[in-house]
């Protein structure tokens, strides 16, 4: 995924969905999301610079299928 869907996904997503004054929870899942390593790292950080002086939740599901791979 390009960084201009995610930029797109994310301005969408906090635009219709996020409240003002409201807990920023951010759940990132798929097939297996941890496939896509750097996009997870673009995203969280992206979603933590517009959040600004906010502190938001980043929630992920993962089978664990490559967690070692990374990980360990």
């Amino acid at each position: 995924m390009n960084k201009k869907i995610v930029d797109d996904a994310i301005s969408f997503g906090m635009k219709n969905f996020m409240k003002e004054n409201e807990e920023k929870t951010f759940c990132i899942h798929g097939g297996e999301p941890f496939l896509e390593f750097d996009t997870i790292k673009y995203i969280v950080e992206r979603i933590k610079h517009l959040c600004k002086d906010e502190k938001p939740t980043f929630l992920t599901t993962t089978n664990a299928t490559i967690f070692l791979f990374f990980f360990v």
